[in-house]
């Protein structure tokens, strides 16, 4: 057909091959002006073809539907530059990018000997609980993260909170430490999931670091966060992991720790008093008086085990 004259293009690609998104891509191409292209898959990528933005609507099949929104330059015309300044994504769809990289995954899964021996070393449990989104969106929306920040999930399971804060916030950097290594596991599963392969649903920042480490993180020495770290340009850095974790750098700390040992907690903070600056700390204990912790906040959040669990958030004041 011929589709010279066309001004916007929609294509339901939900269920279409690849090799069919990336003819009617090539397609759309060819046509001798700027296009507008709707599409339910994400597009291929392309020195003329700019992503502008990803809709969440409903559809006969199900809810909640990403389109993806583009446009094209058209052939013959100078291309600018590739904008390199990343937008926050919406909390709806971040919520649906995660729900489908998440799908059928929980961070229930049964541990093996050796999970079950660190955590008795560790002096944790293996119990999993975890955030919900919108609770972790009401802790962004609180915090007011910047583009300075870096934050460290103290038990990251298998990554949620970790790629939500990437996707959700301006931070630039986002580290994740989780014990058993069945769940660091599926956490490189979904990282690579969302930066890597057929979907693909961000393009790896150069200039922003999303890194999940295997180990103890009251173990953990205090070197740079970003010694040896993931690149996340490289698809072969998805499978490395870290026995530690430094936290000089971090500006928030961040565990699900309702259920950790008193011990583990304390441990917790012990490590953010040594951070040689003042740091704020999200936790699901209220902590004993210190004359260098100070209480900011209190909220009530969705969370696996519960829809309303006080959260709390500190702030260390420097030694």
């Amino acid at each position: 057909d011929d589709w010279s004259d066309a001004t916007a293009v929609y294509f339901a690609s939900a269920l279409m091959p690849k090799s069919g998104v990336e003819k009617v891509t090539e397609k759309v191409l060819r046509i001798p002006r700027s296009v507008k292209i709707a599409s339910l898959k994400r597009l291929p990528r392309h020195d003329r073809l700019r992503f502008d933005q990803t809709l969440i609507v409903g559809a006969t099949w199900y809810p909640t539907v990403a389109v993806h929104l583009y446009h094209t330059i058209p052939p013959g015309t100078p291309v600018p530059p590739t904008p390199q300044a990343r937008r926050v994504l919406d909390p709806r769809e971040v919520t649906y990018i995660l729900s489908d990289i998440y799908f059928g995954k929980s961070g229930a899964v049964p541990l093996n000997k050796q999970d079950h021996i660190a955590f008795q070393r560790a002096g944790g449990n293996p119990f999993y609980g975890e955030l919900k989104f919108e609770g972790a969106q009401m802790l962004f929306k609180e915090l007011s993260l910047r583009e300075s920040d870096v934050v460290v999930d103290l038990g990251s399971g298998i990554g949620k909170f970790v790629l939500q804060a990437h996707l959700a916030t301006p931070a630039q950097k986002v580290v994740g430490v989780e014990l058993a290594e069945a769940r660091h596991k599926l956490a490189l599963g979904a990282k690579k999931h969302l930066l890597f392969g057929e979907k693909g649903y961000i393009d790896p920042q150069p200039n922003r670091i999303l890194e999940l480490r295997h180990g103890d993180f009251l173990a953990s020495d205090f070197n740079p966060l970003d010694a040896q770290t993931d690149q996340p340009g490289s698809p072969q850095s998805i499978e490395r992991s870290e026995n530690f974790v430094g936290l000089s750098e971090a500006t928030v700390l961040y565990a699900c720790s309702a259920h950790f040992p008193p011990k583990v907690v304390r441990g917790i903070v012990r490590k953010a008093l040594q951070i040689p600056r003042g740091v704020t700390l999200v936790v699901f204990n209220e902590l004993p008086k210190h004359k260098r912790l100070r209480k900011v906040k209190q909220l009530l959040v969705p969370t696996s085990w519960n829809d309303a669990v006080p959260l709390y958030i500190y702030r260390t004041v420097a030694p």
